[in-house]
């Protein structure tokens, strides 16, 4: 995953630019529950279309390097009005 290409996409609430930052097979691990996850660009898509939906004003402030190669990219967004 491209942290830089996802930072921008996320910025700008773009969602087929995020989709390139993910491989086809990619895995996102729900922050919130290890019990989560979502596989593949066809689960990927519907959960950052709908948090771009809602979520304003994302902005990044570090990259985080985990596991040798894989990035986690902590933002900040508040929260809607």
């Amino acid at each position: 995953m491209s942290t830089e290409t996802y930072r921008r996409a996320a910025e700008a609430r773009d969602v087929d630019l995020a989709m390139t930052a993910f491989a086809p097979d990619a895995v996102l691990h729900s922050p919130l529950t290890s019990r989560v996850r979502f596989t593949g660009h066809a689960q990927l898509r519907p959960l950052i279309e709908v948090a771009y939906a809602h979520l304003s004003e994302i902005r990044f402030h570090t990259d985080v390097v985990r596991s040798g190669d894989r990035h986690a990219v902590p933002l900040v967004a508040p929260r809607p009005s």
